[in-house]
Protein backbone atom coordinates (compact mmCIF):
# COMPACT_ATOMS: atom_id res chain seq x y z
CA UNK A 1 0.00 0.00 0.00
CA UNK A 2 1.08 3.39 -0.96
CA UNK A 3 -0.19 6.40 0.67
CA UNK A 4 0.45 10.06 -0.86
CA UNK A 5 -0.32 13.18 0.98
CA UNK A 6 -0.31 17.02 -0.90
CA UNK A 7 -0.78 20.26 0.86
CA UNK A 8 -3.56 21.12 -2.28
CA UNK A 9 -7.49 20.86 -1.29
CA UNK A 10 -8.42 17.54 -1.79
CA UNK A 11 -11.14 16.22 -4.45
CA UNK A 12 -14.37 17.08 -3.84
CA UNK A 13 -16.59 14.24 -2.49
CA UNK A 14 -18.45 13.20 -6.02
CA UNK A 15 -14.84 12.76 -7.57
CA UNK A 16 -13.51 10.36 -4.58
CA UNK A 17 -16.39 7.92 -5.19
CA UNK A 18 -15.81 7.68 -8.79
CA UNK A 19 -12.01 7.34 -8.42
CA UNK A 20 -12.48 3.68 -6.98
CA UNK A 21 -14.93 2.41 -10.12
CA UNK A 22 -13.15 0.92 -12.60
CA UNK A 23 -12.04 2.66 -15.91
CA UNK A 24 -14.69 2.22 -18.44
CA UNK A 25 -18.15 1.68 -16.14
CA UNK A 26 -19.09 5.06 -15.77
CA UNK A 27 -17.97 8.50 -16.47
CA UNK A 28 -14.52 8.49 -17.70
CA UNK A 29 -13.38 12.21 -16.93
CA UNK A 30 -12.65 11.90 -13.01
CA UNK A 31 -13.63 16.03 -13.09
CA UNK A 32 -9.88 16.96 -12.18
CA UNK A 33 -9.35 20.86 -13.22
CA UNK A 34 -5.62 20.41 -14.09
CA UNK A 35 -3.66 17.12 -15.69
CA UNK A 36 -4.31 13.96 -16.09
CA UNK A 37 -1.83 12.03 -13.66
CA UNK A 38 -4.80 11.16 -11.50
CA UNK A 39 -6.95 9.53 -14.18
CA UNK A 40 -3.33 7.55 -15.64
CA UNK A 41 -2.76 6.40 -12.09
CA UNK A 42 -6.71 5.01 -11.68
CA UNK A 43 -6.00 3.22 -15.16
CA UNK A 44 -2.67 1.83 -14.13
CA UNK A 45 -3.74 0.49 -10.49
CA UNK A 46 -6.75 -1.30 -12.30
CA UNK A 47 -4.80 -2.78 -14.81
CA UNK A 48 -3.00 -4.28 -12.08
CA UNK A 49 -5.76 -5.42 -10.31
CA UNK A 50 -5.12 -2.99 -7.42
CA UNK A 51 -7.41 -0.09 -5.93
CA UNK A 52 -7.25 3.54 -5.51
CA UNK A 53 -9.15 5.43 -3.23
CA UNK A 54 -8.59 9.36 -2.10
CA UNK A 55 -9.56 10.73 1.58
CA UNK A 56 -10.14 13.99 2.86
CA UNK A 57 -7.10 14.68 5.82
CA UNK A 58 -8.08 18.08 7.62
CA UNK A 59 -7.12 20.48 4.51
CA UNK A 60 -4.37 17.66 2.75
CA UNK A 61 -5.51 15.65 -0.14
CA UNK A 62 -4.36 11.68 0.44
CA UNK A 63 -4.25 9.05 -2.59
CA UNK A 64 -4.14 5.61 -1.45
CA UNK A 65 -3.22 2.75 -3.65
CA UNK A 66 -2.98 -1.02 -3.09
CA UNK A 67 -1.11 -3.55 -5.22
CA UNK A 68 -0.99 -7.13 -5.07
CA UNK A 69 2.66 -8.70 -4.64
CA UNK A 70 3.84 -10.01 -7.95
CA UNK A 71 4.06 -13.94 -8.40
CA UNK A 72 7.87 -14.18 -9.40
CA UNK A 73 7.99 -17.97 -9.30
Amino acid sequence: MLRVKDSGPGLPIEVRRRLAEAPGQGPTRLGAEKGQGLGICRLLVHANNGQISAEDESERGVIAVRLPLADVG
